[in-house]
């Protein structure tokens, strides 16, 4: 009996010596690790607000940019809008301008037409038929 007391008095005393020094041993542990991960997290949010701070300001830089285009654009449409205009105004000026080209091409023609065979008094004789005829009321 004074054995199995003296065992479970060493075993008590042995147990209670490991748990207090396996407790200490964490608590340190455990002390360690919550301070180094409390300095990574430290980290962690400094590197954050700095990438924050930075893609702030590129989106900053991206949204003057666009606002940029924008206004150029803006200025580009109006300026296409006036050169349909032009564009279309020219082509119809080119076209009263063609068809004005080819019937001064073809009075050019009929002006230019001889005869061959007829003398000389004939033309003048044509000449001044033809100068008379002007006159007339065929509106030519």
């Amino acid at each position: 009996e004074f054995l199995a007391a003296l065992k479970s008095d060493i075993i008590q005393a042995v147990t209670s010596e490991l748990t207090r020094a396996l407790t200490a041993e964490f608590h340190s542990i455990s002390r360690d690790y919550h301070s180094k991960l409390q300095t990574e997290l430290q980290e962690m949010k400094s590197e954050l607000l700095r990438d924050n701070a930075s893609l702030r300001a590129e989106l900053g830089s991206v949204v003057r940019t666009v606002s940029e285009v924008e206004t150029s654009l803006s200025a580009l449409s109006d300026e296409v809008v006036g050169l349909r205009a032009r564009v279309e105004s020219l082509s119809s000026e080119l076209v009263r301008v063609d068809a004005k080209c080819e019937d001064l091409e073809a009075r050019s023609r009929r002006q230019n037409i001889r005869i061959i065979g007829w003398g000389r008094e004939r033309r003048d004789k044509h000449k001044q038929v033809h100068k008379s005829d002007k006159y007339n009321c065929n509106g030519n």
